[in-house]
């Protein structure tokens, strides 16, 4: 597998697990939001400018400059949208943080390159604006080297999806229900969060996506197709993760979505993590128009009949899944479930970070975790 230096690794990663398409189903035009500011500089110089090199680090919000060369390189972690994320070491302060690698050259049209810079500069501003949930993880700052920006943010341990195939495939032990209650919290806070305080729709919930650590916390992070809502409403249709995405944005006369295909695209996930593979047999390999017909016009996804889940946990994942968008739960709907209820506090934690720690242990062996 590639990284993002063009160094070809030994093994890649399992196809109905990692290398998930990105939807362009036609050649509808959507709008972009108008990140300009009132100078009209374009967005790189503003985030240049504005937003880089200074990191801000924890626990006491230290202010730092910082340079390229602060940066040590330790492990390859995984590839967000539009980059490579690998854990480094700021030497000056000693502090480990995740730093995503994200490529600015274009050689394309000039319309190409400024949608691709104002793309960048929304993921930076979402993901430095987001970072005061707890829920969502924090940002660092960000510096410029040679076409190439590295945005530094917080440090976790392993992404959900390394979680439960070093559970299932590796130790061959079943996923905790307190893991999936700790992530259906978790996910819902940060979303909920995003749309009423920052009136954003993530738009790529996925277990990549969704981060725990020894401690038992679980955040959400990658904000690189990430959007914003116009009454409630997204109204691009040609970006995202396929695989999770709702059947509204995937039938072929989709006219735009809400938050609510976010709550689908959490059951999705909730149920693969459960069941130790993406619920849709056969869908990477299949056809576009295959693809749709299974999510749009096939039965939902339900868990295996031998998980040994609580009935609650099984009625929350069915709220999610309802293929009606109309029918299917929204936010306020799940906060009054008993799993939303039951897992709100800390008391899973201990056992949601022991299995982290368990797990964590086992992560170089995974078939693709060339570091």
């Amino acid at each position: 597998m590639p990284d993002g230096n063009g160094h070809t690794y030994a093994f890649a990663p399992p196809r109905n697990r990692h290398n998930l398409a990105k939807l362009n189903l036609s050649g509808m035009v959507n709008p972009e939001p108008d990140l300009s500011n009132e100078d009209n500089m374009n967005s790189l110089d503003y985030v240049r400018k504005y937003l880089s090199n200074t990191l801000v680090l924890p626990p006491n919000d230290e202010i730092h400059e910082f340079e390229r060369d602060h940066l040590q390189e330790m492990e390859l972690l995984g590839n967000g949208s539009f980059g490579v994320v690998r854990k480094m070491l700021h030497r000056p302060t000693m502090v480990e943080m995740a730093v995503k690698k994200i490529t600015l050259i274009n050689n394309g049209p000039d319309d190409a390159f400024n949608k691709s810079m104002q793309r960048f500069r929304l993921e930076v501003e979402a993901t430095k604006a987001a970072s005061k949930c707890d829920e969502i993880v924090k940002y660092y700052g960000i510096t410029f080297h040679e076409g190439v920006a590295w945005m530094c943010m917080e440090l976790m341990d392993l992404s959900l999806d390394k979680l439960y195939m070093i559970a299932h495939d590796i130790l061959k032990v079943d996923i905790p229900e307190e893991i999936l209650g700790a992530v259906a919290v978790a996910t819902i806070r940060a979303l909920e969060h995003l749309k009423t305080t920052h009136h954003i729709i993530h738009r790529d919930i996925k277990p990549s996506n969704i981060l725990l650590d020894r401690l038992g916390c679980v955040k959400l992070c990658d904000f690189g197709i990430c959007g914003y809502l116009q009454n409630s409403v997204a109204q691009s249709v040609d970006v995202g993760c396929r695989p999770y995405m709702a059947p509204e944005r995937l039938a072929p006369n989709a006219e735009g979505y809400d938050i609510k295909s976010e709550v689908w695209s959490l059951g999705i996930t909730m149920v693969e993590v459960a069941n130790g593979k993406y619920p849709y047999n056969g869908f990477m390999d299949a056809p576009i128009l295959e693809q749709v017909r299974m999510v749009v016009y096939g039965d939902p996804p339900i868990l295996n009949s031998d998980q040994d889940f609580s009935m609650s946990m099984k009625a929350f994942i069915a709220q999610c899944t309802i293929k009606d968008r109309f029918l299917r739960a929204s936010f306020e709907d799940l906060k009054k479930t008993i799993v939303f209820k039951h897992y709100i506090g800390d008391d899973h934690k201990k056992v949601v970070g022991k299995f982290v720690f368990e797990m964590y242990d086992h992560r170089l062996r995974l078939p693709f975790a060339d570091f």
